[in-house]
């Protein structure tokens, strides 16, 4: 004879059960139920047992424990087929769920990740602070160098690859040669906006004309059997500045003592100092060939020439137009006093 479903009377086959909502969750129930007395199965130890002796899992433990992971197995089965009929069934089974998974996903991160970033970084600082070190470092053996011998020193660095400390050095020349320009021009005729602005017209000439010059001796030199980059010849003319910047140095010297002439040689020495490192630039980029060197470098001169001068006369207006208008404008003051009274 058929069987009847107790919760909906549906006729059940023999070997078969039921699929609606009462009958599925009764048999998740029992499951749930035998699967928690067979995670902790109570065994009672022998009465002549040794202390350090483990209990006897029984067979009869071992038995129900495995009918029940069966049991869950087919329960799982046969709602994954049902989920149409099954939705509350299934939102147990994800609240149950739920807690276990968010535990998850909510897990703190190890705590070795921060301090592995925090390693990282620590040694990015070491090796920022070792490289500044040696380019400084670097920086002032080409000074000492370029003092000692300069013409050595000019082709030993003019054949590395490494031109930053060269480069350094010209800017470090360029930024003090800067200073020496604003204390060149420190007298009472000059506000302060007008000293600055003519040394930072002076700094900004002389950097330009040693870009220019670089860029014509490249264009020249591209043809050479060695290939010589535009870095190549700007690293030479800035080692050239420090001697410049030397001789800069003399000028404000002299000045501040009142020795106009010492001061008036030191910037003619200046001028020929500048067109013989330049000729030596082009020496040495165009592979020590004479011929070469004096036909491309007389022309170079000639251009820089004329731009020196075009530079002086600008810069010679500025500072007549400043003292034009320091000398006025002190009129116009003393003229505003005398109608006071």
């Amino acid at each position: 004879m058929g069987r009847f479903c107790k919760f909906c009377g549906n006729p059940i086959e023999d070997g078969q059960e039921c699929n609606c909502d009462g009958a599925v969750k009764e048999r998740q129930e029992k499951a749930a139920s035998s699967v928690s007395e067979s995670a902790n199965p109570v065994v009672e130890a022998p009465v002549n047992a040794d202390a350090n002796s483990a209990p006897e899992v029984t067979k009869d433990s071992k038995a129900m424990a495995n009918e029940t992971a069966v049991n869950a197995d087919v329960n799982n089965e046969t709602n994954s087929e049902n989920k149409g009929s099954n939705n509350a069934v299934n939102n147990t089974e994800s609240t149950q769920q739920t807690p276990v998974a968010s535990a998850v996903n909510n897990a703190p991160l190890p705590a070795q990740n921060a301090g592995s970033t925090g390693q990282a970084g620590s040694s990015a600082g070491k090796s920022l602070n070792i490289d500044a070190a040696k380019i400084l470092k670097d920086t002032l053996g080409v000074t000492k160098s370029f003092l000692m011998n300069p013409f050595e020193a000019l082709k030993s660095s003019f054949a590395e690859k490494d031109k930053l400390s060269q480069l350094v050095a010209g800017g470090i020349s360029a930024f003090i040669m800067f200073i020496f320009f604003i204390i060149m021009f420190n007298y009472p005729v000059f506000d302060a906006f007008t000293k600055f602005k003519i040394a930072f017209f002076l700094i900004l000439s002389y950097v330009a004309i040693k870009a220019v010059y670089a860029f014509g001796v490249f264009i020249f030199a591209k043809k050479q059997t060695k290939p010589v980059s535009y870095l190549s010849v700007l690293g030479l003319c800035s080692l050239t500045t420090i001697l410049d910047m030397i001789i800069l140095f003399l000028v404000v010297i002299f000045m501040s003592l009142s020795l106009y002439l010492l001061s008036g040689i030191c910037l003619v020495f200046l001028l020929v100092n500048n067109i013989m490192s330049s000729v030596v630039i082009a020496y040495i980029a165009f592979e020590e060939n004479f011929v070469k060197t004096y036909r491309i470098g007389l022309l170079l001169q000639l251009i820089i020439v004329c731009i020196v001068i075009l530079l002086l006369d600008i810069v010679g207006r500025s500072i007549l137009s400043g003292i034009y208008s320091s000398i006025f404008g002190n009129m116009n003051y003393m003229n505003m006093f005398g109608n006071v009274y």
